[in-house]
């Protein structure tokens, strides 16, 4: 472990990088990015002889399920949640009309939105 980081080589890298940094920001920048390279050096003197390579600590199977729309009966009777009010069917499904109350424009149950993007 050493000090791989100087206050001169941050200096050097702003310059090169055009970001003016103040002699405050270069001093902290040097010591967090020298606890950095210490830590990936502690990490490099790891055994990992026969640990297999992966790019996430996790499976990834199974992380997307099927996308199938769902119906939701509520009872005519229910009383509906307005303005923030408790909604005793929290986590239901929303119905399209009440969807589309609060849209500036809709059509055929979908929203119209101003195109962003040009015809390429």
């Amino acid at each position: 472990m050493g000090e791989h980081f100087t206050t001169e080589g941050i200096v050097q890298l702003s310059k090169l990088a055009r970001i003016d940094l103040c002699d405050d920001e270069v001093v902290r920048l040097a010591s967090d990015l020298n606890i950095i390279n210490d830590s990936i050096e502690k990490l490099q003197e790891l055994n990992l002889e026969g640990v297999e390579i992966t790019a996430s600590p996790t499976t990834l199977d199974g992380t997307l399920r099927e996308d199938i729309p769902a119906t939701v009966h509520i009872p005519a009777d229910a009383e509906r949640a307005v303005d923030g009010a408790s909604n005793p069917y929290e986590g239901d499904l929303l119905e399209v009309d009440a969807a589309l109350s609060g849209a500036p424009s809709e059509q055929d149950n979908q929203f119209v939105v101003p195109q962003i993007l040009g015809e390429e």
